[in-house]
């Protein structure tokens, strides 16, 4: 069994770092599925692809990087461990918060500033409406 030791290798990511781009890549994988169902016509292959590249760009990273990262943390068990464990915690967090989130009922909600009150019968105010006919 490996010890549970940070990586030593300047080319391999702090867990802190691998948890965040883990954390990244479910949240696209989430996102892929949604769109996929919602749209068919989408090439799905094509969708997880940009997503994970915009992951892949935001993280400052390449793909060999992070395969070669994965290939690390997969090598290190008790690593990975730590690095899922918390991935999974900030997901229940985050379900938490959803869910105790307030939602307001549609005729709670003022969107719509009301504005001035307009005269009809003020010339100046007169322009300013628009007439549909």
């Amino acid at each position: 069994m490996q010890a549970c030791t940070p990586p030593a290798s300047r080319d391999i990511l702090a867990p802190e770092k691998m948890q965040s781009i883990v954390w990244d890549l479910l949240r696209a994988d989430e996102m892929a599925g949604y769109y996929a169902t919602r749209d068919t016509s989408l090439n799905h292959l094509r969708t997880y692809t940009d997503l994970y590249q915009s992951i892949l760009e935001i993280h400052h990273i390449t793909r060999n990087d992070l395969k070669k990262n994965i290939r690390y943390y997969q090598g290190h068990p008790l690593l990975f461990k730590v690095i899922l464990d918390s991935v999974q915690h900030l997901a229940e967090r985050q379900q938490r918060k959803a869910d105790s989130a307030t939602w307001l009922k549609p005729s709670e909600i003022n969107s719509v500033h009301p504005g001035p009150k307009l005269d009809p019968d003020t010339s100046k105010q007169k322009n300013r409406l628009i007439k549909f006919k």
